[in-house]
């Protein structure tokens, strides 16, 4: 079951916010299991199993298990239990599809965790109007808990 834990209990998730065009940059550091981008204080690191990179250091082939995002140091954001193949990712970076991202990623029963005001797709017009003119239907059954603990159906 996919999670996304916005651990610096402030932010929730956004996924308007949520931008996959720090990947496009060259990599900081690449091995067989890792690859980060570091932009200013914020870090951004793609776990999984890489088998091949391209000349920026990103993975060309392989299995992706977690994304997370630090801001000098500190966790911010981490989605993890979740296996998308490289390619897949890659075509969603590379399109700037961070809707279809999310929308495949969370496509069935997922755990999202933390502070804020999570805004997600799937949200009423009244609040999110522009969100929900791209895709509004990628969160059914889709469990939400909120900082203080409470819990329900997106």
């Amino acid at each position: 079951m996919p999670s996304f834990n916005a651990a610096n209990n402030t932010s929730g998730l956004n996924q308007d916010n949520f931008d996959l065009s720090p990947f496009l940059a060259p990599m900081t550091s690449s091995s067989a299991t890792v690859v980060y981008v570091t932009s200013g204080a914020n870090t951004f690191f793609v776990y999984g199993s890489f088998t091949s990179f391209d000349a920026n250091g990103f993975p060309t082939a392989g299995t992706i298990t977690q994304i997370t995002h630090t801001l000098s140091g500190v966790i911010q954001s981490n989605l993890f239990g979740f296996t998308m193949d490289v390619g897949l990712f890659r075509s969603y970076r590379d399109a700037s599809d961070e809707a279809g991202f999310f929308d495949n990623l969370l496509s069935g029963a997922d755990s999202i965790i933390g502070g804020g005001a999570p805004i997600c797709f799937g949200a009423t017009a009244a609040t999110t109007p522009s969100m929900v003119a791209l895709d509004p239907t990628p969160f059914t059954a889709a469990t939400a808990t909120t900082s203080s603990g409470a819990a329900g159906t997106v």
